[in-house]
């Protein structure tokens, strides 16, 4: 079982082990990680939820069906499971472990989809299951390319490193948008158009959510880092780890220039041809040109 996927660092899922795909420099990467080879050693953590511990130098995720994960700054270990993990199971562990080892580094990750046109790239935020895949599916038929899913890793300045080039539908959107399966048995994984550089910068970040009617503001200001706090990958685990105030202070860094928007809409079954013209006027209505 392998999975040749880059985030970042570059990575690879081996059956028991995570190891580096390549050399890791200041051309592709934040900072180097090396994997161990070695069982994941028993010790106390603080527990946050009934699989996640974590302390200010170290993040330990153990599910049944996953094995056990030891995540810090310069290293992960893996566990895995006697039985074969799914490629989504194995996306899962590679994005938690590289987020977090990112987060120990003192680097930015957000809950983000990233998409990239004309080399740049604009960021699809919001909760899971308010609508990043469904709008990011239709940016990706138009254009657009993925640069990372789920999770936006920062690199400095306003930049984001490439990330898990895959797409997440739920079942309506994958019959609306027809990418091609990636893996038998992953019927919702989907193979996009890819970017092909490791980073690129930032032009803007909108976050989705579900209202009663549809509405979309620029934020300023407070509002505007009121909502970014929120796009925190995992903000219980930022408070884990101790570092609330200074993941702030990186938001306030890295997205001094760079527009927020709220897209809100309601909350419907996914359908390519109402959202397209929802995009458009988008573009035409408030000047995002860029969509």
């Amino acid at each position: 079982m392998q999975l040749n996927h880059y985030f970042c660092y570059g990575m690879a899922v081996h059956s028991r082990i995570l190891l580096p795909l390549s050399p890791l420099d200041s051309t592709n990467t934040v900072a180097r990680v090396d994997v161990d080879y070695a069982a994941v050693a028993d010790c106390e953590l603080p527990q946050i939820t009934p699989w996640l511990h974590a302390s200010s130098t170290e993040i330990r995720l153990q599910r049944a069906e996953l094995g056990c994960m030891q995540v810090q700054a310069q290293q992960i270990r893996l566990d895995a499971p006697q039985h074969p993990l799914t490629l989504l199971q194995q996306l899962y562990l590679v994005g938690w472990g590289l987020a977090g080892a990112a987060m120990l580094q003192q680097r930015l990750a957000l809950h983000a989809n990233a998409l990239e046109k004309d080399g740049q790239v604009i960021l699809i935020a919001g909760d899971s299951g308010q609508g990043k895949s469904t709008l990011s599916a239709q940016l990706l038929a138009n254009g657009y390319r993925i640069h990372s899913e789920d999770v936006a890793v920062f690199a400095d300045p306003a930049k984001v490193w490439r990330g898990m080039q895959y797409l997440l539908l739920q079942p309506d959107a994958a019959e609306q948008w027809p990418f091609p399966v990636v893996a038998q048995g992953e019927r919702n994984l989907r193979q996009v158009p890819q970017s092909r550089q490791s980073c690129y910068p930032v032009k803007a970040l909108i976050c989705v959510s579900f209202a009663d009617a549809t509405a979309v503001n620029e934020l300023k200001g407070m509002a505007k880092f009121a909502l970014l706090r929120r796009q925190c990958y995992r903000p219980y685990l930022s408070q884990a780890l101790g570092i609330v105030s200074q993941q702030a202070q990186l938001l306030s860094q890295h997205f001094a220039s760079i527009p927020v928007w709220h897209y809100q809409r309601p909350r419907h079954q996914a359908n390519a041809q109402a959202l397209a013209a929802e995009v458009d006027a988008l573009r035409r209505q408030h000047g995002l040109t860029w969509l």
